[in-house]
């Protein structure tokens, strides 16, 4: 029962993350149409993806649903002639419904987007909707990755399997986005997409199985509060804050390439995809020996790893040698990586596992999209290399929050 719980999970961990993958199928031509096209600047572009982003920045709140509101109908009382309507004869479960409302609501915006067209504001409306319902798909799963990981003492396997997951999904999208963008196929794009929705709605009718919620939790601000006074958490979190919040300057070698080099559009593809089959053999190396490290060992080898291969690309004189890049490090980035979100698994104290990983997550996504805007404006301000520069060094700073992130001195 064990195994086939947890091989159920994985195939659930799966959907979920290729659902969410798939949608870089559309990302290019998203950044061809604003920034080419429309003409906005990195800083634009930035403040926009922030705006249709929020629900990532929400989970929190998001995950007050999953964890406090479930959803049941009522069923046959031993009777089987009687429905019984009664609160106590309701079986409610945590996450089923809400992942049959949200792939739903993903297939109608889908459809929207290719019935109305990619503008500005169809942009902006379908793609934060999207980004509800996917980042509620998340919420869901990630909350069950969580009980799992340490209901079956997983150490970073569960994890792993989604990111594998988004990786594999990430090489498609790669590859069949560079050749959508070139004519700009956005409705072939969309397209695509729905086939997800659509395969996750099966193995919710078919596969997924959930036990019945047994005892509804009372949402109890203070209890939720109170893990917020742990010391070892909080530093954690301040970890986790100003690593995410460190200027990244992938957007902008993205407009080195496009606007300087002149890079063609499907070079880009095969750049992308070049990186996430690296990055995914990166994936799976931590899924196979990933525990027979300290993660303490791992996370300063991920620091020190980042700020030198920085460095690197401030040197990209053509467009081979950012290939050359992607191969050699694209495996380590993949670990680095790895450990990092086993790190934010490590920190959530037991009890209200998906309130309070979604907070981390929230906290995250919010420091990683504030990161966005301040690399557009440090690109629109002092150019690329200054853009590389500021990334190392804040890089490199986070190695000094280590030694307080007390949970890594845990057997």
């Amino acid at each position: 029962m064990k195994n086939k719980n947890i091989l159920i999970f994985y195939l659930f961990a799966i959907l979920t993350y290729a659902s969410q993958g798939i949608t870089g199928l559309f990302g290019q031509l998203q950044y061809y149409f604003l920034h080419e096209h429309l003409g906005m600047t990195l800083t634009k572009m930035s403040i926009i993806g922030f705006i249709i982003g929020i629900p990532w920045v929400i989970k929190m709140f998001i995950a007050i649903l999953i964890d406090y509101f479930p959803i049941g109908k009522p069923y046959l009382t031993k009777d089987k002639n009687i429905i019984s309507c009664g609160l106590s004869k309701t079986e409610k479960y945590r996450v089923k419904y809400y992942l049959w409302f949200d792939n739903i609501g993903l297939i109608l915006c889908y459809l929207g987007m290719m019935y109305f067209g990619l503008h500005v504001w169809t942009y902006l409306l379908f793609g934060f909707l999207i980004n509800c319902f996917i980042s509620l798909n998340d919420i869901s799963c990630d909350s069950t990755m969580v009980i799992y990981e340490k209901k079956y003492n997983l150490q970073g396997k569960g994890v792993s399997v989604q990111w594998i997951a988004l990786g594999v999904v990430g090489l498609f999208t790669s590859l069949v986005g560079a050749k959508l963008s070139e004519t700009m196929n956005y409705q072939l794009a969309y397209g695509i997409a729905l086939l997800f929705p659509i395969l996750y709605i099966a193995y919710l009718r078919f596969i997924h199985k959930e036990e019945p919620v047994k005892e509804k939790k009372k949402f109890n601000i203070k209890g939720i509060l109170s893990h917020f006074k742990n010391k070892t958490f909080l530093w954690g979190l301040l970890f986790i804050a100003c690593l995410q919040l460190t200027p990244s300057f992938g957007t902008g070698l993205m407009a080195q390439m496009r606007d300087v080099m002149g890079v063609s559009k499907m070079f880009v593809g095969v750049l992308g995809s070049v990186g996430t089959i690296f990055g995914l053999f990166g994936y799976i190396l931590y899924f196979k020996w990933g525990n027979k490290f300290k993660l303490k060992q791992l996370l300063i080898f991920s620091i020190i790893f980042s700020a030198i291969t920085n460095m690197f690309y401030l040197y990209i004189p053509t467009q081979w040698h950012i290939m050359g890049y992607s191969i050699l490090f694209g495996a380590f980035s993949g670990v680095s990586f790895m450990t990092i979100m086993t790190f934010m698994t490590s920190i959530i104290p037991e009890g209200n596992e998906g309130m309070i990983y979604a907070c981390v997550a929230s906290l995250s996504n919010l420091c990683s999209n504030g990161s966005g805007i301040i690399s557009g404006f440090i690109y629109d301000s002092w150019g690329y290399s200054a853009n590389v520069w500021i990334s190392t060094i804040f890089t490199i700073c986070c190695l000094f929050i280590i030694p307080k992130l007390k949970i890594l001195d845990k057997p």
